[in-house]
């Protein structure tokens, strides 16, 4: 069965808070996206939507990922019936990669007890608040964020870095979607891959998928798109992956 692959960095897309997310949205996205896929793609039967993200805080799926589990149950968007042409498809939330279905990549998600340093560009600071440094928030937090052990310069407060702030960050999410690029990008079953993310980490695996279907005498892909939704970064993007004839496309 004909498939179109669409790769989705779900934080860099929807956001980072899932309390901000409802099920007519996320519905709303997906049929945008089947849209996108029948403009740019002909004869295909299937699109399979795969999600990337923090899913997992060791081996345990994170509240993020539970209530988007949820969310995606009220979701319905395959079969979509037009013209007589029946396109099937799956949204699923990726925690194997596409080579090694058996496998479950935990530890996804992880949080830490206390935030980088936080820095100042001291060029661009206003005279009031350089000549204000004890009472500029700027000032108060670079000096608080120093070091996780600090104690929180404020007369009076004993608040210790690492107790107040806490880190959060997503561990071989990149990773995992960049060995889908290229693992999906050579089956046959792919007709075409549709990324959605304006991170600049995926560049390199997109450039590779393309440049091994160049080498290949008989290509199963038709294209390859990319779908930025900074439109700052748009000219930026296309012109710097323009050797690889990657195309782009900008989110309205």
């Amino acid at each position: 069965m004909k498939t179109i692959a669409v790769i989705i960095d779900f934080d860099n897309f929807f956001g980072t808070d899932i309390n901000r997310i409802n099920s007519e949205s996320l519905e709303f996205a997906f049929s945008e996206i089947v849209n996108l896929c029948e403009i740019k793609f002909k004869e295909f039967e299937r699109i399979s939507i795969r999600l990337y993200g923090g899913w997992y805080n060791e081996m345990s799926l994170t509240k993020q990922a539970s209530s988007l589990q949820q969310l995606l149950y009220n979701v319905s968007v395959f079969p979509k019936v037009q013209n007589g042409k029946i396109i099937h498809g799956t949204i699923e939330m990726i925690s194997e990669l596409y080579g090694v279905p058996d496998f479950t990549w935990g530890y996804t998600y992880k949080e830490s007890n206390g935030i980088k340093h936080v820095r100042i560009d001291f060029d661009n600071v206003d005279e009031i608040c350089s000549n204000n440094r004890q009472t500029c928030p700027k000032f108060i937090l670079y000096k608080f964020t120093k070091s996780k052990e600090k104690t929180c310069p404020v007369e009076g407060c004993n608040s210790i870095h690492k107790n107040i702030f806490k880190g959060v960050e997503q561990k071989m999410v990149d990773t995992l979607i960049a060995c889908d690029i290229l693992t999906i990008a050579e089956d046959e079953v792919t007709k075409g891959m549709v990324i959605i993310s304006d991170d600049q980490d995926h560049f390199p695996s997109l450039a590779l998928a393309i440049e091994k279907q160049k080498a290949k005498q008989i290509r199963n892909l038709d294209d390859i798109y990319l779908v930025i939704q900074n439109d700052l970064k748009i000219e930026f993007i296309t012109e710097f992956l323009k050797p690889f004839q990657i195309k782009t496309i900008l989110l309205s």
